[in-house]
């Protein structure tokens, strides 16, 4: 799959999820020749997708949307809902059908028609003559004539610039014309494009070849709050004003073994590292990355969903943090703070070795009742997963993996990777890299 085709698959899955998690859904639908534009009809093959929104059985199509209430806001320059021009209306029954594809049934029409009927109207030479005169008057509420409202992105900020010294006397000029009003969608995609201008203005031509010197190392154990909020003092006092860009919180150890077998003791120190060191390290930095309005990315497993026999721990933990992340990402929304789980599937960080060594610490602890028990099953266990680890992502490809991520605009709230990139089931966008990082990761000892 090219790169292209994995960033139109992610832009799919993200208006999927937007139409699967609404209840009432409100399309506004201009007649563009006797249908429907061009925009709302790419809309449409981004969402109509078999085995997604619809499928196909023996009784025929299947629409696995519903329930979900529909609203469409058409406008029309003539009158097509009614009358000799209702035969040429393709523009209703082509939606009904669409949605009704989907499952959407329960749908309703507003017509805002005959919007054209006014401006078509010949309107005498006198009328024409006080309109533009109040247009062109300098004491209308329009402003001065040569006040002209135009946007000049510059880093990716609107700026209108105005004349202070306009002549008196009216004369021709270009009109002063309101800003069209955004949607919600649109005004918090600009943001998020002047957020990647920010990083590109700030970004050095020493960052083409590697951080170099800019990078700091730091131990911490963020198991101790004491520890992790004199960390994160010092980080914040060296950023400054413009606050930290990027938190990625990759803290994890882990805990093999059957849960009967496993001391208490160890499954609460992997819930010390694994949610509350991490929950300690993310409130100690949500001040500065509030400055920046930044980001976090929880680095997560698979193992999350599909939990596996002996791995209870580890999933049961991580699965923990997913939904601390959820929580997360809805209380941090309107600081404008992104929070993206990054759920990786098998990498060859280095780990495999130490994982190793823990599972043949465990089958050498078990007592000999335990190990007639569980030994077979878990030895079992601990060759699949050494194999798996053995041949997952390495360290370079799963870093590359989660900094691309870091970098998707917009921030996805989920995304997933396995070994080889045809394989993700996420998009990861090339955009410069944020001048601001901290990453927080932890290794069983």
């Amino acid at each position: 799959m090219t790169d292209a085709e994995l960033t139109a698959r992610t832009l799919s899955n993200e208006l999927i999820a937007e139409l699967r998690n609404a209840d009432t859904i409100v399309i506004g639908a201009p007649m563009y020749n006797f249908s429907i534009s061009t925009g709302l009809r790419a809309w449409f093959d981004y969402v109509l997708r078999a085995g997604e929104t619809f499928s196909y059985s023996a009784a025929g199509p299947l629409g696995l949307l519903k329930g979900k209430r529909v609203i469409v806001i058409e406008s029309r320059g003539g009158l097509y809902s009614e009358g000799p021009a209702k035969a040429i209306d393709f523009q209703e029954p082509y939606l009904r059908q669409l949605l009704g594809f989907m499952g959407l049934t329960d749908v309703a029409f507003i017509h805002a028609e005959k919007s054209l009927s006014d401006r078509t109207r010949v309107k005498p030479r006198s009328a024409l003559r006080r309109e533009r005169s109040v247009r062109l008057s300098p004491t209308s509420r329009l402003g001065p004539p040569d006040a002209i409202l135009s946007k000049q992105h510059r880093h990716g900020r609107a700026r209108c610039p105005t004349s202070p010294n306009s002549p008196a006397g009216p004369r021709p000029s270009p009109v002063r014309r309101r800003p069209r009003p955004q949607s919600c969608a649109a005004a918090r995609r600009q943001g998020l494009c002047r957020i990647r201008d920010r990083l590109r203005a700030r970004r050095s031509p020493r960052s083409e070849g590697g951080f170099g010197r800019r990078v700091s190392l730091t131990v911490c154990d963020i198991t101790k709050p004491e520890a992790v909020k004199a960390w994160a003092a010092g980080v914040s006092e060296a950023l400054g004003e413009p606050g930290l860009d990027l938190l990625i919180s990759n803290a994890g150890i882990l805990t093999p073994g059957p849960l009967e077998v496993l001391p208490l003791d160890a499954i609460r120190r992997e819930f010390d590292v694994n949610v509350f060191g991490a929950l300690s390290v993310m409130n100690a930095f949500l001040p500065t990355l509030r400055k920046a309005r930044g980001r976090i990315v929880q680095v997560s497993t698979w193992t999350a969903s599909v939990p596996l026999p002996f791995n209870g721990p580890s999933g049961a933990s991580k699965a923990a943090m997913e939904v601390f992340a959820t929580v997360y990402r809805a209380e941090l929304k309107r600081f404008g703070v992104d929070v993206v789980v990054a759920a990786a599937g098998n990498m060859r960080t280095g780990g495999p070795a130490k994982t190793a060594a823990a599972l043949e610490r465990v089958a050498d602890g078990m007592t000999p009742e335990q190990r007639e028990l569980y030994g077979h099953t878990f030895a079992s266990f601990a060759t699949a997963l050494n194999g798996m680890q053995n041949s997952g992502l390495d360290s370079v490809a799963a870093a590359r993996r989660v900094i691309e991520l870091a970098e998707q605009v917009p921030a996805p709230s989920r995304a997933r990777w396995e070994r080889t990139p045809k394989r993700c089931s996420g998009s990861f966008a090339r955009n410069p890299t944020p001048s601001r990082i901290l990453c927080a990761s932890s290794s069983p000892a």
